[in-house]
């Protein structure tokens, strides 16, 4: 995945570097998360935070 916005790129490779994969999610990362809550794969989940962020939440802890 690469900046969409010219310009951008130092931003972008900062924001990269910040999260703990190096790498920004894809929608289609996002969209699975969504199916699998959606699914009844997921009938026994309860209770919990699903977080599609990259490891980047764990760092407010």
């Amino acid at each position: 995945m690469s900046p969409r916005i010219p310009g951008q790129a130092a931003l972008y490779e900062e924001l990269r570097q910040t999260v703990p994969l190096h790498r920004l999610g894809t929608a289609t990362e996002s969209a699975k998360a969504a199916v699998y809550l959606a699914s009844d794969e997921s009938a026994c989940t309860a209770g919990t935070v699903l977080r599609v962020d990259g490891g980047i939440g764990q760092l407010a802890y």
